[in-house]
């Protein structure tokens, strides 16, 4: 399956609940460390997903791998703000990219 295919499943697996949401999160967290399929050209919609649900379930990334891998990704349009919002800490301080 595409990442495309992917971020559409997720995204409607995510809307059953707050269980369902949080380990989605956890999962793309640790797809991010792997650094699989960031070449792919619909990663971006992975990392506004993530975005979304550290919005909606108050998780925030936790993998210091996960952070490193992802501010070597070049992204572009909505996956810029959101890799922006998902490399910002609680405090308000930005992983360096």
């Amino acid at each position: 399956m595409q990442a495309r295919g992917w971020s559409k499943q997720l995204t409607n697996a995510a809307q059953a609940g707050p269980a369902p949401a949080a380990a989605i999160f956890k999962a793309l967290e640790l797809l991010f460390e792997s650094g699989r399929g960031a070449e792919a050209a619909d990663y971006g919609r992975l990392i506004e997903l993530a975005f979304e649900l550290a919005h909606q379930t108050g998780q925030r990334l936790s993998r210091p791998g996960a952070m490193a891998a992802l501010t070597r990704i070049e992204t572009g349009g909505k996956a810029t703000k959101a890799l922006a919002g998902l490399l910002t800490e609680k405090d308000g301080a930005t992983a360096k990219r």
